[in-house]
């Protein structure tokens, strides 16, 4: 009998194609014996495709399939955004300016509309101080004003606080939906933290910088305790990360969503998806929490 934990990992970019080889070729070797190959996974969504794949074509028995509805603790569904207080607004006239002479700055405050999952009852939360700024700039002071990009907070900036504070309770996986946004958050991140003197953290900052050099982004990111994950990265630095993350040595981590289920299992995990406009979070607490994230302003 051959048993196979965590089968999903067969669609991993990186490692993927390994374990499918492994299962082909043992169960091509294996084809006329008297053997079992029990395959097990806690998240895989498309066991329909598994199972033809096991079966094949000239294969007449039916693989047997176990399937439980079964759902770990209970979860919480919560939504964060931002409500913007307009009567905070505050508008100042700029002189220098060319075109739009009047800039209207309003505080943007965080929200979260938390939903237990199980009673169904909504509560929503605010911070207490501003999350970040929306910026308005307009010709006439009583004119129709439009959001000025290059002065208003941007969006992923308005996350670190969220992930700041799941961070008290447990480390954070944040995903990212490409290389570029994964390293600029972490870099986000990062610039709200302390420097940290662990032995673990200053072994692996070794290893970054023997491989990537003094000057690589990630170096200055793990100094803070913040790291990202990509699969441009050196497979030993990767597996270098994942092990501090399974320690929980690293506090925040962003990576690519083709990374999600490497490191899912080991923290919380909040997925930031800026084509859609959505973040997930799943924490390990006896309550998971799952958020997506919108923005109203």
């Amino acid at each position: 009998m051959f048993i196979f934990d965590e089968v999903h990992l067969v669609g991993d970019e990186g490692r993927g194609w390994t374990l499918e080889e492994d299962l082909s070729y043992l169960h091509y070797a294996t084809e006329h014996l008297h053997h079992k190959i029990v395959l097990i996974s806690a998240v895989i969504g498309n066991r329909n495709h598994i199972i033809q794949w096991l079966k094949g074509k000239n294969d007449n028995q039916e693989p047997l399939e176990f399937h439980s509805d079964w759902r770990g603790p209970r979860k919480i569904h919560a939504v964060w955004t931002t409500d913007a207080f307009w009567d905070d607004s505050i508008i100042e006239r700029n002189n220098q300016a060319k075109k739009y002479f009047f800039n209207k700055t309003t505080p943007l405050y965080g929200r979260l509309d938390v939903r237990i999952s199980h009673t169904g009852s909504i509560n929503a939360f605010h911070t207490e101080n501003p999350v970040g700024y929306l910026v308005q700039k307009a010709e006439n002071k009583d004119g129709d004003y439009a959001k000025d990009t290059n002065k208003s907070t941007p969006f992923y900036r308005m996350l670190v606080p969220i992930i700041d504070y799941l961070a008290e309770f447990g480390p954070v996986l944040i995903i990212e939906s490409t290389k570029l946004q994964t390293i600029r958050l972490a870099k986000a991140i990062a610039e709200t933290k302390e420097p940290i003197e662990r032995q673990q953290i200053v072994n692996l900052i070794d290893l970054v910088t023997a491989r990537l050099g003094d000057q690589h982004p990630l170096k200055s990111c793990l100094e803070k305790g913040v790291a990202y994950h990509h699969g441009s990265l050196p497979s030993e630095i990767r597996n270098a990360l994942e092990e501090a993350v399974s320690a929980g040595y690293l506090k925040s981590v962003t990576a690519k969503p083709t990374y999600k289920l490497v490191l899912e299992g080991q923290m919380s995990a909040l997925c930031h998806m800026p084509t859609s406009g959505c973040v997930a979070v799943l924490t390990k607490a006896i309550y998971p929490l799952y958020v997506p994230f919108a923005v109203t302003a």
